[in-house]
């Protein structure tokens, strides 16, 4: 990625500080880009299949905007939350209200 500084950084400063700003920045944003995949891959390893097909197809939304994405993931996940909700897997909200008051 490249760095383009405000004209008034460049208009204010010796020639050689908005360059140097610009290194820097760009060592910056190199450095997160990279913490962000170390703590992406950290947690992709814990997902499950289907939360990882999941995320995949969220990810591709955000690369492919304009295509139409299958329904059918979708529409599978939400089989199986039903299916969850009705074998009783879920926690209710007064047993959700009642387990954040001991986060404290």
């Amino acid at each position: 990625m490249n760095i383009v500084l405000p004209q008034f950084v460049t208009n204010n400063f010796p020639s050689t500080r908005p360059q140097l700003l610009k290194v820097i920045l760009n060592k910056m944003i190199s450095m997160s880009a990279s913490l962000l995949d170390s703590e992406l891959n950290k947690y992709w390893s814990v997902l499950t299949r289907e939360q990882k097909e999941s995320i995949l197809n969220v990810i591709k939304s955000f690369i492919y905007p304009n295509e139409i994405v299958s329904l059918a993931p979708y529409n599978n996940e939400i089989h199986e939350s039903v299916n969850r909700v009705e074998s009783g897997e879920f926690i209710s909200h007064e047993d959700v209200e009642r387990m954040s008051k001991e986060w404290q």
